[in-house]
């Protein structure tokens, strides 16, 4: 992934890009996953300074696949983020992103709101980062639960501690993420 992003960025000629921008964010969440959370920060860094030189119709096209705004890029500080563990600044991404999505958009807050009841579990409030993600992915309905949002779904019942997996409200939170489901995968 780090050779792909240094001959995107060397074919880019620094050029900046929504295809740069995406190969950075995409480096920042391997960077973390694999736990080089400096290599994360090095990439969000980097993701902020070609959002700043992005002419204005990629920044503000929000509609297509050739857009790249600011709202992508809070996605990807929440993500990252809270894989941190950095509950403040998981936080600040998410009011961020959650302020500059459309009205009409519910997947990307529900699935940011995943992250913050992943993040709030990580850092070890347990009752709450169920409440919040039960709050968040009950709700929803068949149409609404994507392959992203249950992937997310599953990403904070996995990071539910074995011992507390038997109470009630994990039981109850895991029941219909559980349930088989005969999507294809969505965005």
């Amino acid at each position: 992934m780090l050779r792909q992003v240094e001959s995107t960025a060397e074919l880019a000629h620094n050029h900046a890009c929504a295809g740069l921008a995406d190969v950075c964010t995409g480096y920042a969440q391997v960077a973390v996953l694999s736990g080089d959370y400096r290599s994360a920060e090095r990439e969000l860094e980097r993701s902020r300074e070609i959002l700043n030189r992005l002419p204005p119709d990629v920044a503000e096209d929000a509609g297509s696949v050739f857009g790249w705004g600011e709202d992508k890029l809070r996605y990807t500080e929440a993500w990252v983020y809270s894989y941190m563990g950095d509950e403040p600044k998981t936080e600040q991404a998410i009011e961020r992103a959650l302020e500059l999505y459309p009205a009409s958009d519910t997947r990307s807050p529900a699935q940011t709101n995943l992250m913050r009841a992943f993040a709030r579990i990580k850092a070890g409030d347990i009752t709450e980062g169920i409440r919040h993600a039960s709050g968040v992915y009950g709700p929803l309905d068949s149409g609404q639960r994507t392959t992203m949002v249950d992937a997310l779904a599953q990403r904070v019942l996995h990071s539910i501690p074995r011992e507390v997996l038997n109470r009630p409200d994990v039981i109850e939170y895991r029941a219909p993420i559980s349930a088989p489901s005969a999507r294809l995968i969505e965005s």
